[in-house]
């Protein structure tokens, strides 16, 4: 939907008056269901964006938040809507959690933009403020058991953790890490998207010369080269990021005042073999044991055949550690 289409078709096969919840729920299921009808339907609302009118009538009547449960939303996944705010968990109101207002309207945002991302998707931010969760938020949008998807995460070296998680959630999506740019540069021609994550530890133009060359290849494939994606936390307003992004995603609510200083990582051998002991040394790594740690991720194998993710970020209070 555009705010001043530069002109308008002569037909098409559809055309839906409105730009609400509803519109747009039926929209997205429509397109999961009939990829052929991407660039088919027409979307008109006086307004000129999705959930105007929606907006502005919440906010006259300051309604707080839905009297619909978390499961009604665009997304055909019920759950998404919860995944989406596993940083927000304050936002859902007693008795029945009903989502907040600003949390649903950021969530059909978010939806929104999953109809219609350009190809290559470049996503950094702050360390803990969930860049890999708000990826495979996108993924879960599209159909991604068809989709043609790439990840890709620089600077990892021989500890992908990101990379194992998403190829465990998602193993259609075509994973890459150090040494493999060649082969996955070589992928774009068939992509349907492509995710890059920038880790905190990389300089935001450490990564220019990659994306100028996917830049070029999108270009001469008749796609957008690229977006910039910044994860914040809500309460940054001023970065290095803020003037890097075209846009700003809100992210896990992190402490902003803690610089990290030391990053470790390491590949472990062997398996989890009593998973109390496991839990026990999550529990020293959060509670200063080795000194403050600020952000912590791991994925165990356990001797069973089960892989445990173990996910902290100092300041956050919901933890898989």
């Amino acid at each position: 939907m555009l705010s001043t289409p530069p002109s308008l078709p002569t037909k098409t096969d559809l055309a839906i008056i409105g730009a609400g919840p509803h519109t747009l729920t039926l929209v997205t299921h429509l397109l999961q269901k009939r990829q052929n009808m991407r660039g088919k339907i027409l979307v008109f609302d006086k307004g000129g964006k999705w959930m105007n009118h929606w907006q502005h009538q919440f906010a006259a009547l300051e309604i707080p938040h839905l009297r619909s449960p978390a499961v009604h939303h665009p997304d055909p996944n019920p759950f998404a809507l919860r995944k989406f705010a596993e940083s927000r968990n304050s936002e859902f109101f007693p008795p029945y959690d009903l989502p907040g207002t600003q949390l649903f309207e950021d969530f059909c945002n978010d939806y929104h933009y999953c109809m219609n991302i350009p190809k290559i998707t470049v996503v950094a931010g702050l360390a803990g403020a969930g860049k890999t969760t708000w990826i495979t938020q996108q993924i879960a949008c599209s159909d991604n058991t068809t989709s043609n998807i790439l990840y890709f995460s620089p600077g990892t070296g021989n500890v992908p953790i990101d990379q194992t998680r998403i190829k465990s959630e998602y193993p259609t999506v075509k994973v890459f890490g150090d040494g493999q740019e060649v082969e996955f540069l070589n992928q774009l021609s068939t992509a349907d998207a492509v995710y890059i994550e920038l880790g905190f530890y990389l300089e935001l133009n450490a990564i220019t010369p990659i994306l100028d060359n996917l830049s070029y290849r999108a270009i001469a494939q008749g796609a957008a080269p690229y977006r910039n994606i910044a994860i914040l936390p809500p309460h940054l307003q001023d970065s290095e990021y803020h003037t890097w992004a075209e846009e700003i995603k809100p992210g896990a609510a992190i402490d902003i005042s803690i610089t990290p200083t030391q990053l470790w990582c390491v590949p472990t051998t062997g398996q989890v073999i009593d998973e109390d002991s496991l839990h026990e040394f999550c529990y020293e790594i959060t509670h200063g044991a080795y000194g403050q740690v600020s952000r912590a991720k791991a994925i165990f194998d356990v001797a069973d055949g089960r892989s445990l993710y173990a996910d902290f970020t100092l300041g956050v209070p919901a933890t898989d550690c």
